[in-house]
């Protein structure tokens, strides 16, 4: 059986988070769009398919009980041993199969699969970059009225809200 603490590098007790930030940063190191190896698309696979097992609460359960079975005697494995064996090599067939299809993947597809898409961050990022820019322009419009004393900072106040408006329906239209 494969360790697959082994292959992402984490010991047993890490907690989901720390496993998806780790495959996160394994995944994107060794997918073969990005590592010209000879072996990147296999160890990509080795990778995936260890996350796919790990990041699932049940899986992990029955693969950590499985894996704990192996260092036990005979007389101390439970009665449905088989079961959950076959159970786990069904899991494993299933990792193993989208593992192999991610790394078919260019990078980008993946990424915006496994990764919350990096088209939406960019995206998201564009909407926040828009937001910051109609804050900016609210706040020196109130600067221009009560420092400067300036009506002009009206339009500058109006300008910061027509901003914030367009963001607003750029970030409604992503969402579907």
């Amino acid at each position: 059986m494969k360790n697959y603490y082994q292959i992402l590098g984490v010991p047993k007790y890490s907690t989901e988070v720390e496993i998806k930030q780790v495959y996160r940063k394994l995944a994107m190191q060794w997918h073969p769009d990005k590592n010209k190896s000879a072996n990147a698309q296999q160890i990509f696979i080795e990778i995936h398919e260890a996350y796919e097992i790990l990041s699932n609460p049940n899986k992990r359960s029955l693969y950590d009980e499985l894996l704990n079975s192996q260092s036990v005697s005979a007389s101390q494995i439970v009665i449905n041993k088989k079961e959950k064996d076959t159970q786990y090599d069904d899991f494993v067939y299933k990792a193993r199969s989208q593992a192999e299809n991610a790394s078919k993947m260019n990078f980008d597809n993946f990424a915006e699969l496994f990764f919350i898409g990096v088209g939406k961050a960019k995206y998201f990022f564009l909407i926040f970059v828009i937001v910051i820019c109609g804050a900016v322009a609210v706040f020196a419009g109130f600067q221009e009225i009560f420092i400067e004393g300036s009506m002009k900072g009206l339009f500058t106040i109006l300008f910061g809200i027509l901003i914030l408006k367009g963001a607003h329906k750029l970030s409604k239209k992503n969402e579907n």
